[in-house]
């Protein structure tokens, strides 16, 4: 009994007190959880992507962009009714908060000369019910002709249009963009009400930035609930008794609002990786639960009291458990390399609340079970006589190991060749599934009218009140119609088209006048001439500095994977160099393509979070079993199982996100935890009880076979909620998780096992430690 005083003092009420109520303390923090609204907190500040970005924004108005998409599906939108449907989305956008410009089809500064006269007006500008079906006719050739507009503000046949609107938000308002949001979808509601033979839809980064929001409480709102009604299920059906059930989920329970609590106490925003934690937790907190109450109820069984039972089964299980616990945490600490902050957040909340499930589990759970009426099953003798499931299983494993060793050795070798053919890809887009409105309606967008990726050049002059010198414009004309030439490009908007435009009205609208002037004065005045014509909130701050000395060019780009996205940056980079002078080079930057790199930085970091973890883990594995050797032996299934799960994805599904980047760090932390229970007492029957490796084997898999067999598919289950998130990267990080964990499971009994009773060459007798 000497043995169990270590254990004993675990279960003092003082002890379980105090975790109980630091886990308490802890949870009220989730309070101060809070949802990310913006798309930027998955670059870190050291994100060289990011940086160019943001250099960009503050050369021009720093801001982000709303689309409301206006579709005719009876017929083109130049008519009455839909010339007063386009204003009064107009007007009404204006009126949203935090807006500062509005461009559409009717507000369009349409330039003509009249006499001697540069008129600059709205292109709609009348009260629609005054335009005779001549001039209706009129405006859709204008419109439909007019560069700046066809496949941006309107499409080419004319029944499709944009309303941008241009939002600047400040850092005083955390909920400006939901406020923004939730208005504009308040305005599309009542414009389907006056306008029901329209449809409509809203995209932009404002709507991005609120489907991020919208994705993470849909998962919190109902993954959640889904995950607790699983787990008491499957423990319901596992123990077949309510109170082992209850037990294991108060563990649970205590876990995961500790982890989440971490997570408020750290500031951490909520985001749809970041709010995956709670259900992670929620999976990885029931195995230590199980083998503490499989190995009571088996103690039971044999006739000791409740306290010895529970004693007995600590010390048969404590070192495993706080050796799972270990390397679980250590996995997703390691997600601390990943370049996305929000899988930061995800491994530091995970971990916190997977160290937690181990303290409870070893404290309070032992001493709640001493309170209750947990009963064991009772076998007739001649069911107990019989042999085991798991007995029989490991004597077939012993009979092949041989051929078992070859088939699942050549397999995972010919599954590992077709990873070289995964495709990263980023379209940050198809991060949300369709049945989410942002997905709808930017799919709407990019089918009837634009494209929502984009690329940006700031394109500098030779100085102050550079950009009106005759080379300066020739060249950066000749840029634009490079890009206009281009596969991937649906259209381009650039400071060219507006002196041409400019340069003819004031030649009397002759079409030999569409040229850049050859005069620096001539293009100052132009330019100088338009602004002073424009009404209040459409000036060119946002596509000029206000040093004059940059102009900006936005190209719209095709629905694109991301390989092709970064193939336009270098080849457009590269043209730039060698045919622009050196003064007038710039760099691609857009959200788009910021995404576009996120999973190749992601795993280019990760890489060292795979090393670090690989090497703790194997460090901790060998320190606890007292053998270099064996643990590094372990790592070998370990690692396999991941490298066969990407190869199954290479042939099934073959594109990734940028969730491929942690894959193999958060699995690592997960399925080691068979081994080390399958590897522990492996070791307690090879060093303790004398037996021979096959002899060992079986002794392993009557053990802990069938406590693994209920963890792994309590942790298949879990992680197959995330599946269902709306979030992309969420349910690829699910299915892959849950095809990694049913791999890992297969090789340690078919792969490890065998290999054990090949290679394990020691002669140990009972006396060797």
């Amino acid at each position: 009994m000497d043995t169990h005083k270590p254990y004993q003092f675990l279960m003092h009420k003082l002890v379980v007190l105090l975790v109980v109520a630091f886990s308490i303390l802890v949870s009220v923090y989730g309070k101060n959880l809070y949802f990310s609204t913006n798309y930027k907190v998955y670059f870190s500040d050291k994100n060289p992507n990011l940086t160019e970005f943001e250099a960009f924004q503050k050369k021009y108005t720093k801001n982000d962009f709303l689309s409301i998409v206006v579709h005719n599906p009876n017929g083109d939108l130049f008519n009455h009714q839909s010339f007063t449907a386009m204003q009064y989305l107009t007007d009404q956008s204006w009126l949203l908060p935090y807006s500062i410009r509005v461009d559409s089809l009717t507000n369009y500064q349409h330039t003509y000369a009249y006499e001697d006269e540069l008129i600059v007006e709205h292109l709609i500008g009348e009260p629609p019910e005054s335009y005779t079906p001549n001039k209706q006719n009129e405006l859709k050739n204008i419109a439909l002709n007019e560069e700046a507009l066809v496949h941006r503000l309107i499409n080419k046949t004319g029944d499709t249009t944009q309303i941008m609107v241009i939002h600047q938000f400040t850092d005083d308002d955390p909920n400006s963009i939901v406020k923004t949001a939730q208005a504009a979808q308040k305005l599309a509601a009542n414009f389907e009400e006056k306008f029901p033979n329209y449809e409509i839809g809203l995209s932009g980064t404002v709507m991005l930035n609120h489907a991020f929001i919208d994705a993470t409480q849909r998962d919190m709102q109902t993954l959640i609930p889904l995950m607790y009604i699983l787990i008491f299920v499957m423990l319901i059906v596992f123990f077949r008794s309510l109170w082992a059930t209850f037990s294991t989920l108060l563990v649970v329970a205590f876990s995961a609002t500790a982890g989440m609590g971490f997570g408020g106490f750290m500031g951490y925003p909520l985001t749809p990786p970041s709010s995956g934690a709670i259900t992670v937790i929620l999976t990885l907190a029931v195995a230590d639960s199980v083998h503490l109450i499989v190995g009571y109820l088996q103690e039971l069984k044999k006739g000791s009291a409740k306290k010895d039972a529970i004693l007995a089964s600590l010390k048969s299980n404590f070192k495993a458990i706080t050796l799972t616990s270990l390397t679980t945490a250590l996995g997703f600490l390691s997600l601390n390399f990943s370049d996305a902050p929000p899988f930061h957040h995800l491994g530091n909340m995970s971990a916190f609340g997977i160290m937690m499930a181990w303290i409870l589990s070893v404290t309070f759970l032992p001493w709640f079970v001493t309170l209750v009426d947990i009963k064991p099953r009772i076998k007739s003798q001649a069911k107990t006589d019989k042999k085991t499931p798991m007995l029989a299983l490991a004597k077939w494993v012993n009979r092949f190991n041989k051929q078992l060793f070859a088939v699942f050795t050549i397999t995972i070798a010919v599954l590992t060749s077709f990873i070289p053919q995964i495709e990263l890809n980023d379209e940050f887009v198809r991060y949300f599934d369709k049945t989410m409105q942002f997905r709808q309606d930017t799919d709407l967008m990019m089918e009837k009218l634009s494209g929502i990726y984009q690329a940006e050049f700031s394109v500098p002059s030779q100085g102050k009140g550079g950009i009106h010198q005759p080379e300066y414009l020739n060249n950066l004309e000749k840029f634009v119609n490079w890009l206009e030439t281009q596969d991937e490009v649906v259209h381009v908007l650039d400071h060219t088209q507006v002196i041409r435009n400019i340069n003819q009205s004031m030649h009397a609208d002759d079409p030999a006048y569409d040229v850049l002037p050859q005069d620096n004065e001539m293009n100052a005045q132009y330019l100088l001439v338009y602004e002073m014509s424009l009404p209040f909130g459409l000036d060119l701050n946002n596509r000029i500095n206000m040093a004059r000395s940059e102009t900006r060019v936005t190209v719209t780009l095709k629905e694109l994977p991301s390989s092709a996205i970064q193939n336009f940056k270098r080849k457009s980079e590269q043209w730039m160099k060698d045919n622009l002078p050196s003064y007038m080079q710039s760099i691609a930057t857009s959200p788009a393509i910021m995404f576009s790199y996120i999973s190749e930085r992601n795993i280019e970091a990760m890489i060292k979070g795979n090393a670090f973890a690989l090497i703790s883990i194997c460090l901790l594995i060998a320190l606890f079993l007292k053998s270099f050797k064996i643990g590094l032996f372990s790592m070998v299934p370990n690692i396999l199982p991941a490298l066969a799960a990407f190869g199954i994805w290479a042939i099934t599904y073959e594109q990734v996100n940028l969730t491929v980047a942690i894959i193999t760090t958060l699995t690592l932390g997960i399925i080691v935890d068979d081994t080390i229970h399958l590897l522990s007492k492996y070791e307690h029957g090879r060093k303790d009880m004398g037996l021979s490796p096959k002899e060992a084997v079986e002794y392993a898999l009557t053990k802990v076979g069938k406590a693994l067999i209920v963890t792994t598919i309590s942790l298949i289950i879990g992680f197959s909620v995330l599946i269902l998130s709306p979030f992309q990267a969420n349910s690829v990080l699910g299915l892959m998780t849950v095809l990694t964990i049913g791999l890992a499971l297969t090789i340690d009994f078919f792969l490890l096992l065998p290999m054990l009773t090949l290679f394990d060459k020691r002669n140990l007798d009972k006396k060797q430690d």
